[in-house]
């Protein structure tokens, strides 16, 4: 029997958050029809593809995450960092989504 290694098992808890999160914000961020409507249609509202709003938002995430790591902070005002890489998976899986279902 092998076992899976430590980092491994912190690796999918923390997917499992990621999953978590991303249910619970499209709850208040999605529709019913679409989950990524708040990405999709930010996006074409401002004339980008949708995969390009969710890029803008981890664009958001990452100079969060620069300016902390300036600062020698683990948080700002309102996320944590661990909030802020959460949300960076998470816009990234979307912009994937949002770009694959673009090539169909």
């Amino acid at each position: 029997m092998s076992t899976m290694h430590p980092s491994n098992e912190l690796f999918f808890r923390l997917m499992d958050s990621m999953q978590d999160m991303a249910l619970k914000k499209q709850k208040d961020y999605g529709t019913d029809a679409d989950p990524f409507a708040n990405v999709r249609q930010g996006a074409l509202d401002m004339g980008l593809r949708p995969w390009m709003g969710a890029a803008l938002r981890m664009n958001d995430k990452m100079r969060r995450i620069n300016k902390a790591a300036r600062l020698g902070i683990d948080s700002l005002n309102f996320d944590s960092l661990e909030d802020d890489f959460m949300d960076m998976g998470n816009y990234s899986l979307i912009a994937l989504t949002l770009l694959t279902e673009e090539m169909r």
